[in-house]
């Protein structure tokens, strides 16, 4: 009814879930609630949190009555289950994320594809539409797509092409798919990562004279132990 809690819009698109166990925050997903999802994949549902005096399949069974079509073929629902087959590594969820990404215009859901895309190696798809995404305007995206693009056999030059980048945060996908991948065919110079990330050379030396040894430690390492790519106070890279 007009006035009570279930007529604001926040209850519904904007449900608060505690996050990393510290504070209840406002989902900015502004998604709408799918009780079906809540029994296929464990998705919390705003219909839910407020009727707690029902079942769930109650709350499916009325929402599937009012909002059925729409919910059917609302994006939302296709792309949670494209993503929890991809995450489960399903072979039919390659084709359902390339097919999402084609139509995508929120870049942090195209890098979230592009993302679990990398699930998919070597599959030539794959590298197709990463390579298209190099020229993609948002960072985030061509970030992604070098870091995917790295770990594919022949993926060094394209890697190397995007320590280029405009945007630092690209150069750095770029240098950490560098030093941790055992499949990059050649080293770029300390002088060119330095170029690069634009590191000062006096803070950087004593990281650069390491590099290449450490970047050859990593290659009979298995992935969970290879390191991110930072510059400690020590000068050193990090390690697992």
């Amino acid at each position: 009814p007009a006035g009570s809690t279930g007529n604001r819009c926040v209850e519904c698109h904007m449900p608060k879930r505690t996050y990393m166990q510290v504070d209840p925050r406002a989902d900015h997903g502004f998604h709408s609630p799918d009780p079906l999802l809540t029994k296929e994949l464990g998705i919390p549902n705003a219909c839910s949190d407020c009727h707690t005096d029902q079942d769930l399949d109650w709350a499916i069974d009325w929402s599937e009555r009012w909002y059925g079509d729409k919910l059917a073929q609302h994006p939302q629902r296709t792309r949670a289950r494209v993503i929890a087959a991809a995450y489960a590594f399903q072979p039919e969820a390659m084709q359902g994320l390339l097919d999402l990404a084609k139509d995508e215009r929120i870049p942090a859901w195209q890098a979230t594809y592009i993302g679990l895309l990398g699930n998919y190696i070597p599959h030539e798809a794959v590298k197709a539409h990463c390579q298209a995404m190099l020229s993609s305007d948002d960072p985030m995206v061509r970030g992604r797509a070098t870091e995917v693009l790295g770990r594919f056999p022949d993926g060094s030059q394209q890697v190397l092409d995007s320590l280029k980048d405009d945007m630092r945060s690209v150069r750095l996908a770029a240098a950490r798919r560098l030093i941790c991948s055992p499949r990059a065919k050649a080293l770029p110079s300390p002088k060119l990562l330095a170029a690069a990330l634009r590191f000062s050379p006096a803070a950087s030396a004593p990281f650069w004279r390491s590099w290449p040894a450490s970047a050859r430690s990593q290659i009979s390492r298995p992935v969970s132990c290879q390191p991110s790519f930072r510059l400690p106070s020590c000068g050193k890279p990090s390690s697992c």
